[in-house]
């Protein structure tokens, strides 16, 4: 499912009261399924953020629900699979939802509401992926982990994974557009 897609033109306040909730075949007019006032709302940079979201595809596709998404987390969590493409750069990984939001999933009014708002989780989540420390010792002071625990310095990998992958699609500049 796409949630953001640059082939439609941008929606004026005009379109969005007229087309908000109705699903089009017709791609010049068809309505987001994202809620683009939280994320103007939340961006110290708007502007910037909807020019920038005009480069951008950004799909989600369902990988169900998994347990263990995050270390020692007992309760199964809704994970989709995001793809970000610009030009001919493309970063696919995972996202987990919350547990809230996982068990309103299966819920098709409150599926819609979760759809609306998850553009909005992606871009917050991969402004603050952006940015981990380069170093081990720098991480766990940053974010409180252990560095004598085994399991620490996989997570720093993971992390610094996941900030590879967003560098390829955002540049410094960029990333601080993205709502907070």
């Amino acid at each position: 499912m796409i949630i953001n897609n640059p082939q439609y033109k941008p929606f004026t306040d005009e379109d969005m009261i007229v087309y908000k909730g109705a699903y089009s075949t017709n791609p010049v007019k068809t309505p987001p399924v994202t809620n683009y006032d939280m994320l103007k709302e939340y961006s110290e940079e708007p502007n910037k953020l909807m020019e920038l979201l005009s480069q951008l595809t950004i799909s989600i596709a369902d990988k169900g629900e998994q347990t263990g998404y995050f270390e020692d987390d007992k309760n199964p969590r809704r994970v989709v699979a995001v793809t970000i493409k610009r030009g001919e750069r493309e970063v696919i990984f995972d996202f987990g939802l919350s547990l809230y939001d996982t068990v309103d999933w299966g819920k098709a009014k409150e599926k819609g509401k979760i759809i609306e708002g998850m553009l909005y989780s992606i871009l917050a989540c991969s402004s603050s992926d952006y940015y981990i420390p380069t170093s081990l010792t720098d991480f766990c002071e940053e974010f409180g982990y252990d560095i004598n625990d085994k399991r620490t310095q996989g997570t720093f990998i993971r992390c610094k994974e996941q900030q590879a992958k967003l560098e390829q699609i955002f540049s410094e500049d960029e990333i601080t557009c993205l709502p907070q």
